[in-house]
């Protein structure tokens, strides 16, 4: 009996494993490619928000985990309007040389926010089996690993340049969640140096 509960036991601890399988097709692809490639030069780049989530919804329905594929449920016009922001910014920093210096500094210290902002609308738009993602990182967290790990790199002459890649992935893979699930990777410094 006791060996029996000790079997038992030992197979609960072994943990499955469950290939991720991709089933897109090229000749498939290559079609919502072209399209969107055409949509969006004929557009002036406005359809290229509709050719985004076109794309990634292909890509996450494709990519299975047991037989069952992800969904991508972001709609265009949220994309579009952060694109419409970004050109404008652009714009302004292509017009006047002295801001442009300065909207790249704006860019530079809103990249944590930016960063944490993007990585939530992704996660929060991306589903599999109906149970969608979620990215609790924060912006203060953010902050040491895209703006002071870089400031380090620079400093130690690239040296620091692994340290901060492990760090970046870090941060993007644990703040991950599925439905109440938090992802892990685990310190694997040395591996990136």
């Amino acid at each position: 009996s006791n060996q029996n509960s000790n079997q038992s036991l030992n197979q609960k601890n072994i943990q499955k494993t469950t290939p991720v399988i991709f089933e897109g097709k090229t000749s498939e692809y290559f079609g919502i490619w072209i399209v969107n490639l055409l949509l969006s030069i004929v557009t002036l780049g406005i359809y290229s928000a509709w050719a985004k989530v076109r794309r990634k919804k292909y890509f996450y329905n494709n990519t299975l985990i047991d037989n069952v594929g992800f969904d991508y449920h972001a709609k265009p016009i949220s994309i579009l309007k952060g694109r419409l922001i970004a050109l404008a910014l652009l714009v302004v920093a292509a017009i006047n040389p002295i801001l442009q210096s300065l909207v790249f500094l704006l860019i530079f210290i809103a990249l944590p926010w930016l960063v944490v902002r993007g990585s939530i609308f992704n996660a929060r738009n991306s589903s599999h089996r109906g149970l969608r993602f979620d990215f609790v990182g924060t912006v203060g967290k953010a902050v040491r690993v895209f703006i002071g790990l870089p400031l380090l790199t620079m400093i130690t002459f690239g040296m620091a340049a692994p340290y901060a890649a492990h760090e970046k992935n870090q941060f993007l893979v644990n703040h991950h969640r599925f439905g109440l699930s938090q992802f892990d990777m685990e310190r694997v410094v040395k591996g990136f140096y």
